[in-house]
């Protein structure tokens, strides 16, 4: 039997065939690839142009945006310089009274607290030995007389000599100093108050022995009071001229203010605290003012008219240097300008003097001011007083 060799299929074509159509595949899903690639670079590079101009035009809306300020008008007002120091009341009288003789106390007609006079009796020390001397002195004084007279005939008669009345003469001149010492000792048996005030101590007690010089009592005389402030030597020449202030007790009445008259200032520091020493006088007939209590004197030390007073929050600093701003009118917008070099005077409570720097009339940022720079535009949204 023959073979039909034309009708067979050909093993080799087929696989040719189907190796071209895989090849083909590939390419499309080649090109494809490449297609979406391009596809996603262009759309990448379009968003990133889009990007890059909001960007841009994001920041010059920002450049142009207004920064909301309140401002204060600047006008002048007087400055009152002055300085408030601590201080203490002291009496304006403390006498230590001593005992000026020895002996037993016999009487004590007064105690702490009580209210005296001058020459009120506080104490009496035993008088009996110091009478007793009194009289022994004055035997010895009438003696000296009779003898000194007895002299002065003799001597007329030239039964004595001049030598023999001087002697005499002296003698009669020590008797009597004798006697006057002898009835001030006796006197000093009474121990009285020097001044009118209050017995702030007594300390001995009736029945006990006194020797010369002991404390026996203390008394202050509070009609008028001493405040006693501390001046620290920059302030003195001011202080000097300064004849009243103002001076505050917190213990009295929530704080009452008391009128104070400069009384004395001392020409040399203290030398622990190296300060010099006020003294104020204050009225003290109502008795509020006790001594110990703590005070405050408020020195005005001058006034100084058309000064510039700004909030301490609205200066700017870097260093020692202080700067602010202000807010003026520029081509139709407010825009903010830098005021460096500020010269400051004094400090009260949250406000201080601008010396140079700030002038009247202009209108100074005080909040918003840590927003802006020199030259950018703001919006005045309040206006402090």
């Amino acid at each position: 039997m023959g073979t039909d060799s034309g009708n067979k299929p050909d093993a080799t074509g087929v696989r040719s065939k189907a190796y071209w159509w895989e090849m083909l595949g590939l390419l499309i899903v080649l090109a494809g690839g490449v297609l979406l690639i391009g596809t996603l670079v262009t759309a990448i590079k379009i968003k990133s142009g889009w990007m890059a101009e909001e960007s841009i035009n994001s920041a010059k809306n920002r450049k142009i945006e207004k920064v909301s300020v309140v401002v204060r008008e600047l006008t002048p007002e007087t400055v009152v310089d002055r300085i408030r120091l601590p201080g203490m009341v002291r009496p304006w009288i403390e006498v230590k009274v001593p005992a000026e003789v020895s002996g037993q106390v016999l009487e004590k007609p007064v105690d702490k607290g009580a209210l005296v006079k001058k020459a009120q009796v506080l104490l009496r020390i035993d008088p009996k030995d110091y009478r007793i001397a009194l009289d022994r002195a004055r035997s010895t004084l009438n003696l000296a007389r009779q003898n000194f007279a007895r002299t002065e005939k003799l001597l007329k008669q030239g039964v004595r000599t001049p030598s023999d009345r001087d002697n005499d003469y002296n003698a009669l001149k020590q008797a009597e100093t004798e006697v006057e010492a002898a009835e001030l000792a006796l006197a000093r048996c009474t121990i009285t108050s020097p001044s009118d005030g209050v017995v702030d101590d007594i300390l001995p007690e009736i029945g006990e022995f006194l020797n010369v010089g002991a404390h026996v009592a203390t008394v202050l005389d509070c009609g008028r009071v001493k405040v006693i402030i501390g001046i620290p030597e920059i302030d003195i020449d001011a202080v000097r001229k300064v004849k009243e202030c103002e001076v505050k007790v917190s213990s009295v009445e929530n704080g009452r203010i008391f009128p104070g008259a400069v009384s004395y200032l001392s020409l040399q520091p203290r030398e622990e605290a190296l300060v010099y020493s006020l003294e104020l006088k204050i009225d003290n007939k109502e008795g509020l003012l006790r001594p110990g209590m703590f005070a405050e004197a408020d020195i005005v030390k001058g006034r100084r008219p058309g000064s510039l007073m700004v909030p301490l929050y609205a200066l700017l600093a870097k260093g020692d240097h202080r700067f602010a701003f202000v807010a003026e009118e520029k081509d139709g917008q407010t825009v903010a300008r830098l005021r460096d070099k500020l010269e400051l005077g004094v400090i009260q409570g949250l406000n201080v003097e601008i010396l140079s720097g700030l002038n009247p009339g202009e209108k100074l940022i005080v909040m918003g001011h840590r927003s802006v720079s020199d030259g950018a535009p703001v919006e005045i949204v309040s206006q402090s007083e």
